[in-house]
């Protein structure tokens, strides 16, 4: 499977869990997911484009866990959460 069927793949499972909700991922799903494509990404079985789009039908958390894991320091996320404060 080449990087962009599994792109499309991704989309269409992600996609279902949508449906399954009514459009509306509740949060620990929806991070879940933000790390497995997050994972994907990192092991170049997707596209950036593609990871973008992926997290686009995610909404998203751009400061959550999954970021601490991607830039490789434990409780970054926590760390910018209090900065805001």
């Amino acid at each position: 499977m080449d990087t962009k069927e599994r792109g499309k793949e991704m989309a269409e499972r992600i996609q279902r869990e949508l449906n399954f909700y009514n459009g509306e991922l509740p949060e620990d799903v929806k991070l879940v997911w933000q790390g497995y494509v997050s994972a994907l990404l990192e092991w170049s079985l997707i596209e950036v484009s593609t990871y973008d789009k992926l997290l686009e039908m995610l909404s998203f958390i751009p400061r959550g866990p999954v970021y601490s894991i991607m830039v490789g320091e434990p409780g970054a996320h926590l760390k910018l959460e209090s900065e805001k404060n």
